[in-house]
Parts: structure tokens; sequence; C-alpha cells
């Protein structure tokens, strides 16, 4: 039997192969399928071959959890976890690339299927493109074109005709994705579109050549997001009369001596941060913190502990808590320049605030620019998952 994940209205229902790896091999929505066979290759061998005694599902901080393991032919040891909360699915992918292992024809990384009849894609570049609308751009899609990408955009955002939306994003790590396996044909991605649904093809390194490219032997690891919407998923509340608690400095964080209950709202732009924190390289979203650094995050958690710890129960609003690009290495614990984006961790501290503030609380974070993405979009909704006894 596989492994299933369900929302707890049975909205959506994800599905993982029992003693394999890889995966979801299925997500419905609804009881219509909207992704197959997300998967991992190594030279044609999917992932979905890999017997994996380790592979099992917990839940965890309001999170439901597959976790697997396995070795393809050639000896490169995999591990992968994915982290399912409200309407999106974060995955970390681990190859431990052996010695002296050529690649022969390609690797993969998030290949999958998306059935159905889809109409549009909204395109996110990972360096915003100078004349084109920021941060993304709607696309038709016709059945028969296929698209392609030399560089992998930072999000697509898939629209079918019946209202379903499927988001697929880059985790914050969006310098390993562009560097690959660091070998040739790294970072393509490729899309063809039929009558019946996408094919999406993501590679990391691929080559013609009779001897094949080697790889440096080490450890990679690449991250991504899906999300998800469909027509009556619950929208985000407009909450207009929060009263705006006022922050103090990054150890003090909220000044509660006014509060008594109700919506409260945190401005994330006013966030007390040290200008090392604050985002760079890029003029679009350049003013705020980068939620990739240690400083922004631990401030937004303390000020998410004030809160729970009053013992009432409310709606916490957070504006301008929207991603933006950076490329200061520093803040992903690396030397030089490193591309980055915070999207990710947005989803993670949105999933651990909800466990936090416990089940009284709504987590609310209105969005100007990125509410195209289902990811953003549905951050008000419950995790849906308590820790097993």
């Amino acid at each position: 039997m596989p492994f299933e994940i369900k929302e707890k209205d049975n909205a959506w229902t994800a599905r993982h192969s029992a003693g394999r790896c890889g995966g979801p091999r299925l997500l419905e929505i609804n009881g219509t399928p909207v992704l197959k066979d997300l998967k991992c290759t190594v030279d044609g061998q999917s992932d979905d071959t890999l017997h994996s005694k380790k592979a099992h599902v917990y839940h965890k901080a309001g999170q439901s959890i597959f976790e697997c393991d396995g070795t393809f032919k050639g000896g490169q040891s995999y591990a992968q976890s994915c982290r399912y909360a409200g309407n999106s699915v974060r995955i970390t992918w681990d190859f431990n690339w052996s010695k002296d292992t050529p690649v022969m024809k390609s690797v993969e990384i998030g290949s999958a299927v998306l059935p159905g009849e889809w109409n549009q894609v909204y395109v996110v570049n990972a360096e915003p493109v100078p004349g084109l609308p920021y941060p993304g751009l709607w696309k038709s899609l016709t059945p028969g074109e296929i698209l392609f990408f030399e560089k992998l955009p930072a999000s697509l955002v898939f629209e079918r005709n019946d209202g379903v939306r499927l988001e697929y994003s880059l985790g914050f790590d969006l310098w390993r994705w562009n560097y690959g396996l660091g070998v040739e044909g790294a970072s393509t991605l490729t899309l063809q579109v039929g009558m019946d649904g996408i094919t999406l093809t993501r590679r990391i390194a691929q080559t013609e050549a009779e001897e094949g490219v080697l790889p440096e032997a080490r450890e990679y690891r690449f991250m991504a997001i899906i999300s998800w919407s469909w027509p009556g998923m619950e929208q985000m509340p407009e909450i207009a009369d929060a009263q705006e608690l006022p922050l103090l400095d990054s150890k003090q964080g909220l000044d509660l001596s006014q509060y008594k209950s109700g919506p409260v709202c945190l401005d994330y732009a006013k966030l007390p941060c040290v200008e090392e924190a604050m985002r760079t390289g890029f003029e679009a979203g350049a003013k705020l913190p980068c939620l990739e650094t240690s400083q922004a995050m631990s401030v937004l958690k303390r000020c998410v502990r004030q809160l729970a710890e009053t013992g009432k129960d409310g709606t916490l609003v957070i504006r301008n808590l929207e991603p933006g690009f950076c490329d200061t290495g520093s803040h992903v614990t690396k030397k030089g320049s490193r591309l980055h984006w915070d999207l990710y961790d947005i989803l993670t501290f949105a999933s651990w605030a909800k466990n936090c503030l416990g089940e009284g609380w709504r987590l609310c974070c209105p969005q100007k620019l990125w509410h195209d993405l289902p990811s953003l979009a549905g951050l008000h909704l419950p995790n849906g998952y308590v820790a097993e006894e």
C-alpha cells in the first residue's frame, strides 16, 4: 500500500510508494490528478527503482514528513525528504556523488508529468530581467509547444482550464541549481506541452560525450517547493483593523504594553536588522531584510513566541513579508556572491509560526507583488498535522 498524505478535509491527497524512493508519485486535488511521477534519474535509472528500508511518513511540528534513501547503480547514495504543510510541500534532495563516477547521459532532479489541460504558465526568472514585469510574466501554452530554459526559472505557476494552479519553485539555493553538478549541460529545463498534460524535464547534467563527464566527488543538495490551489480553496481574509505592534530592538522584539486582544499587525519592513542583513544585488525587494539571515529569522520568531506566551487567541498579520532576491553570500554561509531568494524560508517560518501559536491563532501575510504564487496565497491555511504520540 502506498503512503498517503491527505488534507484534513480531503481536498488534496499526495501518494508516495511504500519501500521506494522518490515522489510524490501522485498528487490529486478533489480526486483529479495534477502531478504524477516526480522523480530523479541518473543515466536513465529512476529513483522509484531504489528500494528504501527507511522510507516512512511521520508527523512533526504541524507537518507530515516523508523520508527515504537509496543507492543508484553507479554507487551514488541518495536521500529525499518531503515536508507537507498547508497547501505546499518543501522538498530536499541529497546526492553523495561517488569518486571516479562519470555521468554518461544525464542527471535529472524533480522531473514530472502534469496531467490535464494547462492553458498558461507564470514565469519568475531567477534574476530580474530589465524590461520584463517584476516579479513574473504570464505566458499562454499551446499543445505541441516545447519551452526550453537555459537558466532555471525561480518559479513556475501552471494554470489549468478548471482553475487549478500548480506552483513549482526552486528553494533558497538558486546558486546550487545554477551550478548543477558543475559539468556540461548543467541546469536546464524543458516543458513539453501536450493535449492532455505537460512533461517537465529538469536536468542538472547532460552530455553526449562517449566518455561521459565527471562531477566532483562530494555531497550535492537541492531544494524545491511545490504548491497548489483550486477553486473553492479558503482565501486569505482581509484584516483592516489589526493593531500594529511597535518593534523595539532585535533582542526585545515586540512592545506588548498596549496589546489587549484582537488582530495584531507586524510590519516586516520595520524589522530591526543590521545593514548586513538587508537584501542586496537587485533593485526590486532590496530594501527589505533577507529572511535567509539568522538575524531576520530570529527577530520574527521572537515576536511570534511573545504572542504565543500571552495565552490569548487572535490573528497575526505580517505585512511586507514577500520574497525577494539577494546575492550576499554570507546570508547562506558562503563567501563572495551567491544568488538566493527567501521564499523557502517564508514557508518554513510560516509553518513554524502556526505550530508555535497554536490553533487559536490565524496567520495572514498579504502579498502586493507575489499573489499569483499558490504557496503565498495559502500561507494562512492551517498546517494540518499534529505530532504523533
